[in-house]
């Protein structure tokens, strides 16, 4: 957590999907977690005040509806997704990325997303793997771990410099596959180092919401 931040977690317990699988799931999310959360006037008042919220992270890695709608019905307000974030901060750094995600259906969306939801130019990133491990099931399990790391090596040998986490599920596992990146055998010739940076866009998120902040914009 960056220094001198309170995060609060917000989400809708009844109503909403359990875990975001489709782009239908993500659209069904956004308006229950709006309407319970962000549509009302107390909350509109807070914006306007710039009182005790300063900005909003939306924690899907996906091209999530919640993202414009927020930027929509409060504009000038900092609204973060962690799609973009990751993407972003891959693209700052000048690195080509690949990205390893859950599902196998989230490679073409998050692929045909990339441009419009992030601004960044499709050759940046070498492409999406799905690891098959659902939402729910990621853990630090051997299975887990092996899928991720398989995932990775593949997007590496591809041409990828960087990893991207696309789950907000994996963020606790960054270090993990970092560390078993490492002890692989080399993927890739003629390198010095097998060090890969791994960008989490939970934490990416934060600390770019919490940057625009600081500067009172």
């Amino acid at each position: 957590t960056p220094t001198r931040c309170h995060l609060q977690l917000c989400d809708s317990s009844r109503g909403a999907p359990e875990s975001i699988n489709s782009l239908t799931d993500g659209v069904l999310s956004a308006n229950t977690v709006f309407r319970v959360n962000f549509g009302g006037p107390v909350f509109a008042r807070t914006v306007k005040e710039r009182s005790y919220v300063d900005a909003i992270v939306i924690a899907c890695f996906s091209p999530h509806p919640l993202v414009p709608m927020l930027r929509e019905n409060h504009p000038g307000f900092i609204v973060i997704g962690i799609y973009e974030a990751a993407v972003q901060t891959a693209a700052q750094m000048g690195l080509r990325f690949g990205i390893v995600t859950t599902g196998a259906q989230w490679e073409s969306i998050l692929m045909h997303a990339l441009e419009y939801s992030t601004g960044v130019c499709k050759d940046r990133c070498v492409g999406v793997k799905g690891t098959g491990v659902a939402v729910l099931a990621l853990d630090h399990s051997d299975e887990t771990r092996t899928a991720l790391l398989n995932s990775s090596l593949e997007l590496l040998r591809a041409g990828a410099e960087a990893i991207i986490l696309g789950c907000a599920g994996m963020s606790p596992l960054a270090k993990q596959l970092q560390d078993d990146i490492l002890k692989a055998s080399p993927w890739r010739s003629g390198l010095s180092s097998q060090y890969v940076p791994i960008i989490d866009g939970v934490r990416a998120a934060i600390e770019i919401a919490a940057s625009l902040a600081r500067q009172a914009l």
